[in-house]
């Protein structure tokens, strides 16, 4: 027998009634889905609070493995409709016990700093040597504060090459190396796959830094699909490809430092900083780990642990006919592991109320990189959840950071 479930979003589940009187995450908008006590017994609530959506806002939150499953273990989520296959039914099961907010605590621990042997080459400037890259873009202003952005694609074949950029220049004229520049990647993956640029009309994530003053390249991750929800196993399967091919987005941010060394001679490359949120943070985190280079890290309620998050789902039966090799990856992939080589100043902000991201996996990231670096500023606040307490609180705090850290240099 099953049961129907409703989110306010429009999503309607059909879950098996070992689910009655629990709560589920909605596969489309996060939020949590109280399923009826009784088959039958459904009714829609106004009660549950909508997580922001990508659509509704421009930046999506941390992606539930359940959403990369696609047809891969026979998982069919659409509306009024429900689950084909056991494997399915497994997944989601394993993502209401908790893999969705970092895994169950007893499936995969946080590593400590001295038992972990990073395995994340180091990627230098060496490996774009030769490489042509574009010409410097045209710039438009758009904003009344007179923020302009340019727009480039990079020409080449290979990973990361062609990675897409929206370049974001403060107002004026502007002398060689005399402004800080930020690397935004987009956030809303299930971090098994990239994401292409947020629309061209959002700005949240990227503005507020270029309005202080900074250069802002806001930049794509190799391995993009066009609807998360829809693609087929051949599309997720050859993003995951791409994506691991770049890194985890290691090479986009890499294609990223090289393209403003080569074309923006107004960026000081020694006060270039990361900034991400939720997927994006594990990509700033990762780039920090990675670049002894850049001058400072922001994560807004990054994914510190990707071994954790996907630790259910790595182990459903044919997973890895989709996904090859994915537990090495996540291993390779997750900022915890190399946290020891975390040096430069970070930023990491947490709001406790996250249902996508566990304060508690956030605050144990930091207990770990304070044991080898002493400039990591920890910010969490009440509420807000994973996405509207990054916009409302975290990035006013670090934009005040940033411009300290910038003074500094």
């Amino acid at each position: 027998m099953t049961v129907s479930a409703h989110c306010p979003c429009g999503l309607s589940l059909e879950l098996a009634d070992e689910f009655c009187g629990r709560k589920v995450p909605c596969a489309h908008c996060g939020a949590a889905i109280l399923v009826p006590s009784k088959p039958g017994t459904s009714k829609r609530s106004g009660s549950l609070k909508r997580q922001r959506t990508k659509s509704e806002s421009g930046t999506g939150f941390l992606m539930s493995p359940l959403i990369a499953i696609g047809a891969a273990v026979g998982l069919l989520l659409v509306i009024g409709a429900g689950f084909a296959g056991f494997a399915g039914f497994a997944a989601y099961k394993a993502i209401t016990n908790g893999s969705l907010n970092g895994a169950a605590s007893d499936v995969a621990q946080i590593p400590s700093a001295t038992s972990v042997n990073p395995d994340v080459r180091s990627l230098s400037a060496a490996d774009w040597s030769g490489f042509e890259f574009p010409s410097r873009p045209m710039f438009e202003p758009l904003f009344t504060s007179g923020i302009s952005i340019g727009r480039v694609k990079l020409n080449g074949t290979g990973p990361a090459q062609q990675t897409q950029m929206n370049v974001y220049l403060p107002d004026g004229m502007h002398s060689e190396k005399s402004l800080g520049c930020v690397l935004v990647a987009p956030a809303g993956t299930n971090l098994l796959i990239g994401n292409s640029l947020d629309g061209a009309d959002y700005h949240d994530e990227t503005l507020p830094y270029a309005e202080a003053g900074f250069a802002v390249v806001q930049y794509s991750l190799d391995g993009s699909v066009p609807d998360l929800q829809s693609a087929s196993n051949s599309q997720l399967s050859a993003a995951y490809q791409q994506f691991k091919s770049a890194e985890a987005g290691i090479l986009n941010t890499r294609s990223v430092i090289e393209f403003i060394k080569a074309r923006m001679p107004e960026v000081d490359p020694a006060r270039i900083f990361t900034a991400g949120h939720s997927s994006a943070g594990t990509v700033s985190l990762l780039a920090a780990e990675n670049f002894s280079e850049l001058a400072g890290c922001i994560a807004y309620a990054p994914c510190s642990d990707v071994e954790a998050f996907h630790a259910e789902f790595s182990r459903l039966p044919g997973i890895e006919t989709v996904f090859p090799n994915m537990q090495a990856f996540d291993r390779k992939s997750s900022p915890v592991v190399h946290v020891s080589k975390l040096a430069c100043p970070t930023f990491v902000f947490q709001a406790r109320d996250d249902q996508i991201v566990q304060a508690s996996k956030t605050q144990r990231f930091v207990a770990l990189a304070k044991q080898n670096n002493k400039n990591v500023e920890y910010i969490e606040v009440a509420g807000g959840g994973h996405y509207q307490s990054m916009i409302d609180e975290g990035i006013p705090q670090a934009v005040k950071w940033l411009v300290q850290q910038n003074l500094n240099r």
